[in-house]
């Protein structure tokens, strides 16, 4: 069992992100997190993580019963390992959790440490600490990694680090560059490697004020995301089995 974290919020009733992380009120409702907080009330918290997930699944139109079908070759047991593009940012997580929750229970995914501030979601997240110079934490994280496929729990993580944005190089919206760290890790440990295609897509505008500034981008990805103007195909993701003997 991981331990419980003091510094996690305990109840959607108890939400309040903008004392948490020190915002000021007024950035607080620019960057969204206000409304963040009234969404977050609105879901199931008591029926748990699952339930959760395919509720903002279905409020943003997706096809959940796809979503699940997809999942179908993932294995119900043993330590794996799922890496995934990151088009959008949170609703990637939504996807993914949707999926592979419909499969199994042990779920872990690898992301910034602010989402264990989130309820339900807080005790799933094997956290990464960002900094401006990169990972602080990134021997803490791959030690959670080990432990969680020490127990033969899934773990899921977006080896880009970063959401999908415009690229000048390529002149194309596309990940960064994958970090092979983890996989390499993986493989050591002959942890097998599902990967996830995502292809929802954040708003244009979200690309078109990213593309001139990080910083934009950072602070547009909750108000992308609760514009629910993401892209919705009929096949928001794809599960396929990494072959390493290529």
């Amino acid at each position: 069992m991981e331990p419980k974290r003091s510094n996690s919020i305990l109840s959607a009733d108890s939400l309040d992100f903008t004392t948490h992380f020190g915002v000021p009120e007024m950035w607080s409702r620019l960057l969204g997190l206000r409304a963040a907080e009234a969404y977050c009330k609105t879901l199931p918290v008591s029926a748990g993580l699952a339930a959760c997930v395919d509720r903002v699944a279905l409020d943003y139109g997706l096809d959940v019963e796809h979503i699940k079908n997809a999942a179908r070759p993932i294995p119900q047991t043993g330590a794996l390992f799922v890496t995934a593009n990151h088009p959008t940012g949170i609703l990637d997580g939504v996807v993914l959790l949707c999926a592979l929750l419909s499969r199994r229970s042990d779920v872990r995914i690898v992301a910034n440490d602010l989402l264990c501030s989130i309820p339900v979601l807080g005790h799933r997240v094997i956290p990464i600490k960002k900094t401006r110079v990169g990972d602080s934490n990134g021997t803490g994280a791959l030690l959670g990694i080990r432990r969680a496929w020490k127990r033969n729990e899934c773990v899921v993580a977006f080896p880009a680090g970063t959401v999908s944005h415009w690229q000048w190089k390529g002149m194309a919206i596309a990940d960064a560059p994958w970090t092979n760290g983890i996989q390499n890790f993986s493989a050591s440990l002959n942890v097998p490697e599902y990967r996830a295609c995502l292809t929802i897509r954040n708003p244009d505008w979200f690309h078109i004020c990213a593309a001139f500034s990080r910083s934009a981008r950072l602070a547009l990805l909750l108000r992308a995301f609760l514009s629910n103007a993401v892209r919705q195909p009929s096949h928001p993701v794809e599960f396929s089995l990494l072959d390493r003997t290529l």
